[in-house]
């Protein structure tokens, strides 16, 4: 098969990784054997067994169609010192893809998969045979099948930043509610939430995710992102960070229109931002984050008591857990046409343009996710 194989990280990934026409695919891929002990899953669930069910993870042979990249495929290899003893080398990178069904571990008459069959979702995370390749072996527990109505192209990028934005936002949005129905005074106007972050990757998905739950949004991006975020992703309110502070933006809203219902930060938030919505974020409210914007940051944010200048409102460190039924309200969401991810460029990258889809990303200016084709579906 076709992949994209690195052996080292010198100079980057982008700069190590080789297109290799002929590589060999790996014995699992026919054996399609059950995965290691708290190895082959993409959660690593002990003995490869779904939770709860005692039965293994179905194992699926999948020919790929597209895959979208994320941060978390350089970032973990290219880990000085610990980056080459955390994955196995040669390693071909990509975690979310979308692809038809080859062959599957059950016997057909009693798998929820059949050949042909379009899925989409996540491969292990520590797998060295990633999606940048023609072909991958998924699992159940992080698969689900593509509705009627969504493109290849879609599907591609749910599993990552999708399943990230439902963990942190649905349930957090899902409390609020409750605490403004529960208020002495139940406002009937619409959920205020604020995120730090609208036009990236998580961004493109936190915002119609929260339009489509009936949320009015405000949201930072830079100057040229203005209007892809309030027409493309639907924002209702957008705050540009480049010309205008964010805290102050942020509290003179909250002055005029009353204090937001829940915010949530996209890209890793500096701690005065925190800090700051003392003034800005109802009592209670809770600011669950994926990312940090420094170390010191980080930690000051989860860790200094409101007596010693910290804020007094939960930011808890949220992270993306990938499940059938995240992926399935995702994809729901896509099928209705309330989803709608945009891709940088407005296209997708061909499969021998990995390396510059990889330096693109690190730029930190790609708009919405960058998906690559792997294959045509024939």
């Amino acid at each position: 098969m076709r992949a994209w194989v690195y052996a080292n990280t010198k100079g980057g990934i982008e700069t190590a990784m080789k297109l290799v026409p002929d590589y060999p695919a790996p014995a699992s891929f026919r054996t399609l054997a059950a995965p290691l002990p708290g190895k082959g899953t993409a959660k690593g669930t002990a003995k490869g067994t779904a939770k709860g069910t005692g039965q293994a993870d179905e194992a699926i042979l999948v020919r790929i169609l597209a895959a979208s990249i994320n941060p978390i495929d350089y970032k973990l290899p290219e880990l000085p010192l610990v980056g080459g003893l955390l994955l196995k080398r040669p390693a071909t990178p990509g975690l979310d893809f979308c692809g038809r069904v080859v062959q599957t571990s059950s016997a057909a008459a009693s798998s929820a998969f059949q050949p042909g069959q379009l899925v989409a979702g996540m491969l292990p995370s520590m797998t060295p045979h990633g999606a940048l390749a023609e072909y991958a072996v998924a699992y159940s527990d992080s698969v689900v099948p593509v509705p009627a109505g969504v493109s290849v192209e879609q599907a591609a990028t749910i599993a990552v930043c999708g399943s990230t934005v439902w963990t942190a936002l649905v349930p957090a949005i899902e409390a609020a509610k409750k605490r403004a129905s529960s208020s002495s005074s139940p406002s009937s106007s619409s959920l205020r939430v604020f995120i730090n972050g609208g036009s990236g990757g998580i961004g493109s998905f936190a915002v119609p995710v929260a339009k489509a739950l009936g949320c009015h949004v405000t949201t930072t991006c830079s100057t040229g992102n203005v209007g892809h975020v309030l027409h493309t992703l639907g924002a209702d309110d957008v705050i540009d960070y480049k010309t205008t502070s964010v805290v102050d933006a942020l509290v003179r809203r909250a002055q005029k229109d009353g204090p937001f219902d829940l915010a949530f930060d996209a890209v890793g938030m500096p701690f005065g931002v925190y800090k700051a919505a003392d003034a800005y974020l109802a009592p209670g409210a809770a600011f669950p984050r994926i990312a940090a914007d420094s170390i010191v940051d980080g930690v000051r944010i989860s860790l200094q008591p409101t007596l010693l200048g910290g804020g007094k409102h939960a930011a808890p460190f949220i992270r993306g857990k990938v499940t059938p039924e995240r992926l399935r309200s995702v994809l729901e969401l896509m099928a209705q046409g309330k989803l709608n991810v945009p891709l940088d460029g407005d296209a997708v990258v061909p499969f021998e343009d990995v390396p510059r889809a990889y330096a693109r990303l690190k730029t930190h200016r790609a708009r919405g996710k960058i998906v690559v084709r792997v294959a045509e579906d024939s």
